[in-house]
């Protein structure tokens, strides 16, 4: 890393702790929490007064500069030249660096003592250290005693952050300032040298020496971690690195985890997609030690992810429903959002005795922290949702399953619900049930896509690898429809299953009740969003028809799309031949004259939407390209 300030005096564990024995936190959650105390603590330590934007510019430069070192090396060392910089590099990038370690990186290394390929290391040798997020980011993820750290780096600054970091996490590190390979202690057995986003940076010369040192290390019984980001085209050196370590194996590791609250923040602001992390992670073994065969993992035909927060009254019953499906190859992620009722105490119950079922206890964050947690856990090919407070049809994961396997071009499938209980159930819900329930074919879910959401969401059962292209994600409006509009918006295609496989609780403590981003102008400006995006992305203007209350609700959502009305059709006779917001208001008769402008019809009711379909139909427009029905 880069030249800095002088560092800061050593830190570690409290007075009186034994080093190295202190094993921080045991679950996800509490791991959580610590990243979130770690961040905060660093930006009030060093981003102080700075406003957002200046620290998302800060992410912007760092970023660039990085993009450019790969091309030029030496060219990071003006990386952290400024406050923002410092400030952005530490609270954004340090955290991204942690998580991609603990996530990508360990598992490998775990994968390795598992077989057998090496022994816990005694020492890690965070080379090129930074802000020691990379080197505390693997040893979080040892069991204890966690190995001491040498941190090493040529930056002052980078180095006093390093100490703040490991004294964040419970670690005992000493930090040194030096090059590599050149400042490199000598290698002994039990070292594990980390390399973390710094071979890169090094020149060619440099890189050749590096592996001279490997070289030894190896010899004396210590192994090693070369972890870089993923680019296209791979770095010419990386395949030379991985032929000149004997058993070094080289591979590509992604995870979709959940950001902290800053860094998503940020990654959004600065223009950046961190959504997925990866990284290409190459391990070096020491030379000589046998390697014991991987004992092969079972997958699952379908993982259910359960996401619960304080549903303590009705969860058992939802997971004894999953627990007598009739496809009995299946395991059930339960993700408990800080749940304040006993729903976790509940499902953990349920997975001591039947172990197809796992507890993920989260810090209350929200659904879609839940959902994106637990999807990092499913296993299974198929991701099958299912909600706390409702009930499974006993066939229905086996039906869902058998149905995609004969429909290989699906993304996914829901099913046919009934909204219970029956008593007290609006007429709204009935139509809306009703609605669903028709939507029994792919055509159908596209045609309506935009009237409402055209799959129930925790009656969806998706492929895996859709999801991993098109997550869960925070937003202004509801998660479900947005990740249902987006699948659709990419061309896949989505069914329903047309029986009723799910019962689906209606309660006054639902979040769809509860939750502004659930109400019904929200539901607005999401079809406005994707109508703007996709529908109408090569145009700024449309022809409306229908300028009841939903037609006027969804101008207004597409107005702040930049898209308005160039005419209006409408049957009332007063509006006829007025203007609207500076659209003429024409009837019907006059669409004819309108052809190869887009048309969105937005009325309310299924009537009204089959009569203007027959209407455009006769006239040659093309339901999805030339009009669409919303609401």
């Amino acid at each position: 890393m880069p030249e800095g300030d002088a560092g800061l005096p050593p830190q570690g564990p409290p007075e009186g702790e034994e080093p190295g024995r202190r094993a921080g936190p045991t679950d996800p959650g509490a791991l959580a929490a610590q990243i979130d105390a770690w961040i905060e603590a660093t930006r009030r330590r060093l981003a102080g007064d700075l406003r957002f934007r200046e620290l998302r510019r800060g992410v912007q430069a760092v970023s660039y500069h990085y993009v450019e070192a790969r091309e030029a090396p030496r060219l990071g060392a003006r990386v952290l030249g400024g406050r923002a910089r410092r400030a952005a590099f530490s609270c954004y990038f340090a955290p991204l660096h942690f998580l991609a370690c603990h996530h990508l990186a360990a598992p490998r290394l775990l994968g390795a003592l598992r077989a057998g390929e090496l022994s816990p290391p005694a020492r890690i040798v965070d080379a090129g250290c930074g802000t020691g997020a990379s080197g505390a980011g693997l040893a979080s993820a040892l069991p204890a005693p966690r190995p001491r750290i040498l941190g090493l780096d040529r930056s002052g600054f980078a180095l006093g952050e390093a100490r703040h970091t490991w004294a964040a996490f419970g670690l005992r590190g000493t930090a040194i300032r030096g090059e590599i390979p050149r400042s490199l202690p000598r290698p002994r057995a039990g070292d594990l040298w980390l390399l973390a986003y710094v071979t890169n940076e090094l020149g060619d010369t440099e890189r050749e020496a590096l592996v001279g040192r490997l070289r030894a290390l190896q010899r004396a019984g210590g192994a090693a971690l070369v972890v870089e980001p993923l680019a296209r085209p791979v770095a010419p050196w990386w395949g030379d690195l991985d032929r000149a370590l004997p058993g070094s194996r080289s591979g590509v590791e992604r995870a979709r985890i959940p950001l902290p609250d800053l860094v998503a923040r940020l990654d959004r602001a600065a223009g950046l997609d961190h959504a997925t992390l990866g990284a290409r992670v190459l391990l070096v073994p020491p030379e000589g030690r046998p390697r014991k065969a991987p004992t092969p993992v079972r997958t699952p035909r379908a993982s259910v992810l359960l996401p619960v927060r304080d549903a303590a009254g009705t969860l058992g019953a939802a997971l004894a429903t999953v627990a007598r499906q009739s496809e009995r190859d299946f395991e059930c992620v339960v993700v408990d959002d800080g749940s304040r009722d006993g729903s976790a105490e509940c499902a953990e119950a349920v997975a001591r005795r039947d172990p197809r079922f796992h507890v993920l206890r989260l810090p209350r964050r929200g659904l879609v922290h839940a959902l994106l947690e637990g999807l990092g856990r499913c296993r299974a090919p198929v991701v099958v949702r299912m909600d706390a407070d409702d009930l499974m049809h006993r066939e229905r994961i086996r039906l869902q399953l058998g149905f995609l396997d004969a429909h290989p071009g699906l993304a996914g499938v829901g099913c046919g619900v009934r909204i219970f209980p029956r008593r007290g159930l609006a007429p709204g819900r009935l139509r809306y049930e009703a609605w669903l329930n028709a939507l029994d074919t792919p055509e159908a879910v596209l045609r309506d896509a935009f009237v409402e959401c055209p799959v129930a969401h925790p009656a969806l059962a998706l492929r895996r690898e859709v999801l991993d292209r098109h997550p869960w994600r925070e937003g202004p409006w509801p998660e479900d429809y947005d990740l249902v509009l987006r699948i659709l918006r990419a061309g896949a295609r989505l069914a329903n299953l047309p029986r009723r496989l799910h019962l689906w609780r209606d309660h006054p403590g639902r979040l769809s009740r509860t939750d502004p981003r659930y109400g019904p102008d929200r539901f607005t400006a999401l079809r406005a969003h994707h109508l703007a995006a996709g529908f109408l992305a090569d145009r700024p203007d449309y022809v409306l028809w229908g300028y009841g209350a939903t037609g006027r609700a969804l101008r207004r959502a597409l107005a702040r799309e930049a898209r308005e009305p160039s005419h209006i059709v409408e049957v009332h006779p007063r509006r006829l031949g007025q203007r609207i917001h500076g659209a003429p208001v024409v009837p019907p008769a006059e669409l004819a004259r309108l052809r190869g402008r887009k048309v969105v019809a937005s009325v309310a009711g299924p009537a009204a939407r089959a009569e203007i379909r027959a209407h455009l139909v006769s006239l040659g427009f093309r339901e999805l390209e030339d009009f669409v029905c919303a609401a």
